[in-house]
């Protein structure tokens, strides 16, 4: 049981890191685009 709710922690945390680093990079590289072109 215990194990299973390390599980589901570590899971959640890391598609929110996942998330955070998606918009984090798309961001970029909008400025990116902006830039070159």
């Amino acid at each position: 049981m215990y194990f299973v709710q390390y599980y589901t922690y570590w899971f959640s945390t890391v598609s929110i890191l996942r998330n955070r680093w998606h918009k984090v990079i798309s961001r970029c590289m909008k400025v990116v685009v902006s830039l070159v072109y």
